[in-house]
């Protein structure tokens, strides 16, 4: 095929252009507007756009990201708004420009790279693969609305952003060494509110006296209320506040939750596997940089090694070699280590004890709040 036109960065004077572009999800311009006009963070060079004659016809966006990992961090591009104008699909213009895309993420030294998908098959060519993100529904159990030994009521209320520096602390608090959530910084939460546009009763605060412990970010998902984030010094405080914010869909609760949540639905909850998150590694020497970073004590000599097409091998002095890890197990087990729901993708492999001692179980979370 002889193909006119070319892959290039964006510059701010595409921003009008991409948004038009955009509305080809089948969303209105405004949907996406703020995340290019109203996110601090957004650089035009984190959008790769293919260009013909004048015009331009395919975007993808790098959303750039500081992941925490066990005592360490990994610096991540995020794949988003993948677009192609809907009368010059199936030319490859996507491909090129997500090869673009990630070749200028890995050259500025980002070690992974995740995003989330319908069609996975797509990704797969990329060098992606699907991990399983853990997808809970329940119900809230109903608390009493106090804090234990505590004779006062908490308080619930609408975020305000006046509250935004309490919110960050409690965030740094309670998650500062969780697996899986993004490192966010001022700039990062204000241009996170800007896109999220959340509703008053989306973003609720609970609050015992003048201290927040709590909150809880949420959307409504058909009968039910998808959790995107929950953040709490106290189980009680994060059962009142499930509580409240589910109480106009009947207390039904839904979301991508850590381990030690789970108990804070009633009764049994229903536990579904969704394969939408994929990841691969982008620079495998930062990638092993920053696990042999969180093993100091028990794998301070671990590397990563191409082991062809997608996959890895991992090698200490000591052991021998892993066999070929996936780029889906790769990022599932650093995002959840050898969760319980790994174990039929573990089970069978020769390398099971040594990745379970590489990679322990982790109450990890990747909050939908920070999906791009």
């Amino acid at each position: 095929m002889n193909v006119q036109g070319r892959v290039r960065q964006a510059t701010e004077a595409d921003v009008p252009a991409i948004l038009d572009l955009l509305t080809h999800f089948e969303r209105p311009r405004e949907f996406l507007r703020p995340r290019y006009e109203e996110d601090p963070t957004y650089r035009p060079r984190q959008s790769f756009v293919w260009e013909e004659d004048g015009r331009l016809l395919a975007h993808v966006r790098v959303y750039e990201q500081t992941l925490r990992l066990p005592a360490t961090t990994v610096t991540v591009a995020g794949i988003g708004n993948v677009v192609t104008h809907r009368e010059h699909r199936r030319r490859g213009y996507n491909r090129r420009v997500l090869d673009a895309a990630l070749a200028d993420a890995a050259h500025r030294g980002f070690a992974y790279s995740l995003l989330w998908t319908n069609s996975p098959f797509v990704y797969e060519r990329h060098g992606y693969g699907a991990a399983p993100e853990q997808v809970v529904a329940g119900v809230a159990a109903a608390p009493d609305g106090s804090l234990p030994g505590n004779a006062r009521p908490v308080v619930v209320r609408p975020f305000e952003i006046t509250d935004l520096p309490a919110v960050t602390r409690l965030y740094e608090q309670v998650h500062g060494e969780r697996p899986g959530t993004v490192v966010r910084d001022q700039p990062y939460w204000r241009a996170n509110l800007a896109f999220r546009r959340e509703e008053p009763g989306d973003f609720l605060l609970a609050l015992d006296g003048d201290a927040l412990v709590g909150y809880v970010r949420t959307r409504r998902d058909g009968t039910a209320l998808e959790v995107t984030e929950l953040t709490s010094a106290s189980t009680a405080a994060a059962r009142h506040l499930l509580t409240v914010a589910a109480a106009p869909v009947g207390g039904r609760v839904t979301g991508r939750l850590p381990e030690s949540a789970i108990g804070l639905l009633d009764a049994a909850p229903h536990v579904e596997e969704s394969w939408r998150l994929m990841g691969r590694p982008l620079r495998i020497d930062n990638l092993a940089a920053a696990l042999r970073d969180s093993r100091p004590d028990t794998h301070p000599d671990l590397s990563v090694h191409p082991a062809g097409g997608r996959d890895v091998l991992l090698r200490t002095p000591t052991t021998a070699p892993t066999a070929p890890i996936g780029p889906g197990l790769l990022t599932a087990l650093l995002l959840w280590g050898a969760a319980d729901r790994l174990e039929p993708h573990l089970a069978t492999r020769p390398d099971a004890p040594l990745l379970r001692s590489l990679f322990p179980r982790q109450d990890g979370v990747l909050w939908q709040a920070d999906s791009f």
